[in-house]
């Protein structure tokens, strides 16, 4: 039987607990132990500087400081540092975000909104940012980083919170060896170890004094004092059967509702008939319990609220290769070439440094009695240096000749070429990720480069990623829990903008709007109603893309003015100068309401744009009828002129022949002349038979009917029987006689 088996089996309470906790934890030890002793060996190699040797193996650094011939270079000149820093740095500015979207379950797109300012006001209490940063690190660096999920209570109050907390060591946390999952979601346990000060210890849990006599489980790895005390948090998770429920509820209408067995209240268990069940299955439920162990105690205990071991592995590169778990980061395979470029460079000073100083060759004899020139030739400005061009016997003596001045073995500087290149072929990344000028000319070249060096360190943003996204996860399966009464909580918009929500348990739906009694819209939420899902957002964070927002919208109105009444006020939204919000108003305010939608919606402006359209061609039309009908009316009005003329013409000729013709003879031709220009005598009685008087009542009785039609009789223009004739003081109408001059013809009317 096996540690775990035995401690099941024979041991019972605390002690049970303690003996499987130690079980568990030397498996992980056995598990994690080589993937630990390399990632400390990266974490040294990544800080390796010229004290403290970190990039040399130990023999040589050591071979090298002790040489008997004399001290030799062992320079570290670390570029990985750099190649490291590229990664994580561009980590910070492109931070994963968590992003809620609903599922079902009565979930909506505004609690998801809600859920996401919740989820930020918990980063910005935690400083999340620092823990985010500190997991990235230790990812890159050797291929493993934590976070970790807490709650605790607000100071002062009863009300709890959530918060993402830093791990500052890796080494203190251990998941289950078996679990398949890369972001630790199905571990069954884990361990959060922590040094923490005895005086605070002991302040805390003053009963164990005295008996805290090891660190806790056995684990003494790493740094221990008398100053300090080991404790273990080790999260485990417990299965108990269960039975899942779907009964018909007569009071819903006889609609099936789903219940879990163990939570249904033992009375109402036996009400329940058993024909009402219309379907169920077992499952195992698993319920998350916490201890703290100090030594060989367990000094507190209670119940994790959600369903995840609250520990997120980081992780870099990962496997298990017979049996055996290897993690890296970017540091490890840039060791050799990082190792090479050191010992190069290391050998060329020291090849160069052993090159002599001297800058001639002198004969013996040469500088002799000469000494005071050449002890002060270095600090005097001489206009010559005497030599002796004969020795003592007479014999002449050669010239100085010129020494080359020192000069580095092209072998070394080959080498050193060779091992940076090296390390750009290991690490993916090129002179473009580092601004470094390059053989590349054009833009296209450089970002191309660029891209595929951002791509093959990818993998390390994905992971932290993956990590945030689970954290999220853990956030939404506790808060119900935490929130678990009506409170008054902030949220933090992605803008920064902060807001006050009203948190009901009891609400019926998972987002209302409620009006206050100060007239004010409060949002009212309710964390345990819907099914949501938890991703993460790759991305710059929201001042950049504010930046980026701003720099376009420039470009834009640039290229086309007139768009700044369209568009201007969410242009100025995304400046970061004073009063560029209030400029944003005004502009607001200067928007056409097509442009926000608030105008007539496109059918309806349609429709008004072909009434106006209807309306010109109706305007048009009648403008062109009016003119043909004056066209008409002129043409009309010169024939009658022209008939007038032609009429008077012949009244003329009829006068010019009355000295010829007698009265009886004129008189019917008058008549036939008149009645052809539609004139009629009225001196006659009428052909009707009927008397003047009856004539002139009839008439009398037509004008009046004319006058009820409407026609203003008063303003209508006297329009004599015949052209030209004028109405005499009797009423009457005479034509002048052209025949008998001073004379006038009468023309009766009807």
């Amino acid at each position: 039987m096996t540690p775990e088996e035995t401690a099941i089996e024979v041991m019972h309470g605390d002690e049970q607990i303690i003996a499987i906790a130690k079980a568990r934890w030397q498996r992980c030890k056995d598990f994690e132990g080589t993937a630990q002793q390399r990632w400390l060996a990266d974490q040294k190699f990544h800080w390796a500087d010229p004290d403290n040797g970190w990039q040399w193996p130990g023999y040589l650094w050591s071979t090298k400081r002790d040489d008997p011939a004399g001290y030799k270079p062992r320079l570290t000149v670390n570029k990985i540092r750099q190649h490291n820093l590229q990664i994580t740095n561009d980590a910070k500015q492109n931070k994963p975000s968590i992003k809620v979207s609903p599922v079902g379950e009565q979930a909506t797109f505004e609690a998801a909104k809600i859920w996401m300012g919740l989820v930020r006001h918990i980063e910005r209490i935690s400083k999340a940012t620092s823990a985010y940063s500190t997991a990235s690190d230790f990812q890159v660096q050797s291929g493993l980083g934590y976070l970790r999920v807490d709650w605790d209570y607000v100071p002062g109050t009863f009300d709890k919170e959530i918060y993402i907390r830093r791990v500052r060591n890796p080494l203190n946390v251990f998941l289950d060896p078996d679990k398949n999952e890369v972001d630790g979601s199905d571990a069954r346990f884990g361990f959060y170890f922590d040094d923490t000060p005895r005086s605070d210890f002991l302040a805390e849990y003053p009963h164990m004094k005295g008996k805290v006599s090891e660190a806790a489980l056995g684990n003494s790895q790493g740094w221990i004092d008398q100053d300090h005390i080991r404790q273990a948090e080790y999260f485990y998770k417990v299965l108990k059967k269960d039975r899942l429920v779907l009964v018909r509820n007569s009071d819903a209408g006889g609609e099936p509702q789903q219940f879990q067995w163990s939570k249904i209240p033992a009375a109402i268990r036996q009400q329940i008939d058993p024909g009402d069940i219309v379907r169920s299955r077992d499952f195992l439920d698993e319920e998350i319990r916490w201890v703290k162990i100090a030594g060989n105690d367990i000094v507190d205990r209670g119940k994790w609220p959600g369903r995840y071991v609250p520990l997120v592995p980081v992780v870099g590169e990962e496997a298990v290769i017979e049996g055996q778990l290897d993690r890296k980061g970017h540091t490890r395979g840039m060791k050799d070439a990082q190792r090479m470029y050191n010992f190069w460079t290391s050998n060329a000073v020291e090849q160069v440094a052993l090159q002599t100083k001297a800058k001639w060759f002198i004969p013996v004899g040469s500088t002799e009695s000469l000494d005071a020139y050449f002890k002060t030739i270095n600090t005097s400005n001489y206009p010559y240096i005497p030599i002796n061009a004969f020795d003592s016997e007479g014999r002449q003596l050669p010239p100085p000749t010129p020494i080359d001045p020192p000069e580095m073995a092209q072998g070394y500087i080959q080498g050193m070429m060779v091992a940076r290149e090296e390390l750009m072929m290991v690490s993916g990344q090129r002179e473009e990720n580092f601004g470094q000028p390059t053989n590349a000319i054009s833009g296209i070249a450089i970002n191309e480069r660029q891209r595929k060096g951002d791509q093959s360190t990818y993998h390390y943003i994905d992971g932290l990623a993956t990590a945030i996204r689970q954290v999220g996860n853990i956030i939404l399966d506790i808060a119900p829990h935490i929130y678990s009464s009506k409170q008054v909580r902030q949220i933090l918009a992605e803008d920064g903008t902060e807001q006050l929500i009203q948190i009901d348990p009891t609400s019926d739906v998972a987002y209302a709007e409620e009006t206050g009694p100060d007239d004010k819209t409060w949002v009212i939420f309710n964390p345990r109603v819907g099914r949501y899902w938890v991703d993460s957002d790759i991305g710059p964070n929201y001042a950049t893309r504010r930046q980026e927002a701003w720099d376009a919208f420039v470009q834009i109105t640039t290229a086309n003015q007139q768009l700044v009444t369209v568009i201007g006020d969410l242009m100025f939204r995304n400046a970061d100068f004073p009063g560029a919000d209030e400029i944003a108003d005004r502009l607001k305010r200067m928007v056409p309401p097509e442009a926000t939608g608030e105008g007539p919606d496109a059918a309806l402006q349609a429709a008004q744009a072909q009434n106006q359209s209807l309306q010109s061609l109706l305007t048009e039309t009648m403008d062109k009828l009016a003119k043909q009908e004056l066209q008409i009316k002129d043409h009309a009005e010169r024939r009658r002129i022209e008939q007038q003329d032609a009429d008077t013409r012949r009244l003329k000729e009829v006068g010019n022949a009355q000295s010829d013709l007698s009265e009886e003879t004129l008189r019917p031709i008058i008549e036939k002349l008149l009645k052809d220009m539609g004139l009629e005598q009225r001196a006659e009685p009428s052909d009707t038979g009927e008397e003047p008087e009856a004539e002139a009542e009839a008439a009398t009785e037509e004008e009046a009917a004319t006058e009820e039609e409407g026609e203003d009789w008063q303003n209508d223009p006297v329009v004599p029987p015949v052209e030209g004739a004028e109405q005499a003081p009797d009423g009457q109408y005479y034509l002048p006689d052209e025949a008998r001059p001073g004379k006038f013809l009468r023309v009766d009317s009807e």
